[in-house]
Protein backbone atom coordinates (compact mmCIF):
# COMPACT_ATOMS: atom_id res chain seq x y z
CA UNK A 1 0.00 0.00 0.00
CA UNK A 2 1.29 2.93 -1.05
CA UNK A 3 1.39 6.39 0.98
CA UNK A 4 -0.56 9.35 -1.52
CA UNK A 5 2.13 12.61 -1.65
CA UNK A 6 1.39 15.18 0.65
CA UNK A 7 -0.34 18.10 -1.02
CA UNK A 8 1.82 21.01 -2.12
CA UNK A 9 1.40 24.66 0.17
CA UNK A 10 0.05 27.09 -1.61
CA UNK A 11 3.15 29.97 -1.29
CA UNK A 12 2.18 33.30 0.09
CA UNK A 13 1.27 36.56 -1.46
CA UNK A 14 4.33 38.66 -1.24
CA UNK A 15 3.16 41.81 -2.51
CA UNK A 16 0.66 44.66 -0.85
CA UNK A 17 -2.66 43.89 -0.71
CA UNK A 18 -5.47 46.76 0.40
CA UNK A 19 -8.80 45.93 1.91
CA UNK A 20 -11.24 48.54 1.03
CA UNK A 21 -14.47 47.29 1.71
CA UNK A 22 -16.54 44.53 2.86
CA UNK A 23 -20.30 44.30 1.82
CA UNK A 24 -22.30 42.29 4.12
CA UNK A 25 -25.48 40.48 2.72
CA UNK A 26 -26.32 37.76 4.18
CA UNK A 27 -30.22 37.57 2.29
CA UNK A 28 -28.70 35.86 -0.69
CA UNK A 29 -27.16 32.49 0.82
CA UNK A 30 -23.75 34.26 1.20
CA UNK A 31 -21.95 36.34 3.97
CA UNK A 32 -21.36 39.08 1.36
CA UNK A 33 -18.60 40.70 -1.21
CA UNK A 34 -15.21 41.96 -0.35
CA UNK A 35 -13.29 44.38 -2.50
CA UNK A 36 -9.74 44.69 -2.41
CA UNK A 37 -7.12 46.90 -3.97
CA UNK A 38 -3.50 45.87 -5.49
CA UNK A 39 -1.44 49.26 -4.98
CA UNK A 40 1.65 47.49 -6.72
CA UNK A 41 -0.67 46.55 -9.97
CA UNK A 42 -2.68 49.57 -9.67
CA UNK A 43 -5.88 47.00 -10.23
CA UNK A 44 -9.07 46.79 -8.19
CA UNK A 45 -10.19 43.36 -7.53
CA UNK A 46 -14.20 43.43 -6.85
CA UNK A 47 -16.88 40.81 -5.47
CA UNK A 48 -14.83 38.43 -4.10
CA UNK A 49 -17.54 36.00 -2.74
CA UNK A 50 -17.50 35.73 1.33
CA UNK A 51 -18.27 32.34 2.50
CA UNK A 52 -18.80 31.23 5.96
CA UNK A 53 -19.05 27.10 6.33
CA UNK A 54 -18.95 25.11 9.83
CA UNK A 55 -17.20 28.45 11.04
CA UNK A 56 -14.72 29.01 8.73
CA UNK A 57 -14.14 31.98 6.44
CA UNK A 58 -14.00 30.99 2.19
CA UNK A 59 -12.96 33.41 -0.17
CA UNK A 60 -13.60 32.76 -3.97
CA UNK A 61 -12.26 35.11 -6.81
CA UNK A 62 -14.97 36.44 -9.43
CA UNK A 63 -13.89 34.64 -12.70
CA UNK A 64 -14.93 33.97 -15.57
CA UNK A 65 -14.74 30.46 -18.36
CA UNK A 66 -12.49 30.66 -20.66
CA UNK A 67 -10.07 27.97 -23.34
CA UNK A 68 -6.61 28.19 -22.55
CA UNK A 69 -3.80 27.48 -25.08
CA UNK A 70 -3.99 23.24 -24.95
CA UNK A 71 -8.36 23.95 -25.62
CA UNK A 72 -9.06 22.96 -22.49
CA UNK A 73 -11.76 24.71 -20.38
CA UNK A 74 -10.20 26.90 -17.70
CA UNK A 75 -11.14 29.85 -15.06
CA UNK A 76 -9.48 33.50 -15.22
CA UNK A 77 -9.94 36.11 -12.39
CA UNK A 78 -11.89 39.17 -13.14
CA UNK A 79 -10.04 41.93 -12.93
CA UNK A 80 -10.18 46.15 -13.28
CA UNK A 81 -7.53 49.14 -12.96
CA UNK A 82 -8.46 51.32 -10.89
CA UNK A 83 -6.77 54.20 -13.20
CA UNK A 84 -9.43 54.66 -15.92
CA UNK A 85 -6.97 56.06 -18.27
CA UNK A 86 -4.97 53.32 -18.04
CA UNK A 87 -8.14 51.00 -18.96
CA UNK A 88 -8.73 53.14 -21.60
CA UNK A 89 -5.66 52.83 -23.01
CA UNK A 90 -5.08 49.23 -22.84
CA UNK A 91 -8.72 49.02 -24.86
CA UNK A 92 -7.27 51.36 -27.27
CA UNK A 93 -4.52 49.08 -27.67
CA UNK A 94 -6.75 45.78 -28.31
CA UNK A 95 -9.28 47.69 -30.62
CA UNK A 96 -5.99 48.56 -32.32
CA UNK A 97 -3.86 45.88 -32.49
CA UNK A 98 -6.32 42.75 -31.37
CA UNK A 99 -8.22 42.29 -34.26
CA UNK A 100 -5.08 41.79 -37.20
CA UNK A 101 -3.45 39.76 -34.03
CA UNK A 102 -6.82 37.58 -33.94
CA UNK A 103 -7.31 37.35 -37.79
CA UNK A 104 -3.52 36.11 -38.01
CA UNK A 105 -3.74 33.49 -35.01
CA UNK A 106 -7.21 31.89 -37.28
CA UNK A 107 -5.39 32.17 -40.45
CA UNK A 108 -2.82 30.25 -39.48
CA UNK A 109 -4.97 27.34 -37.67
CA UNK A 110 -7.23 26.96 -41.10
CA UNK A 111 -10.26 29.15 -39.23
CA UNK A 112 -10.01 32.14 -40.41
CA UNK A 113 -12.00 34.04 -43.73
Amino acid sequence: MSIPPKKAKTPRFRGEVEIVEFYPDPKKGFVGTMHIYLPEFLMDVRGILVLRYRGKYFFKLPQNKGTDENGKVSYYPILSFSDPIRWKMIIRFLQQEGPAYVDNILKEKGLGK
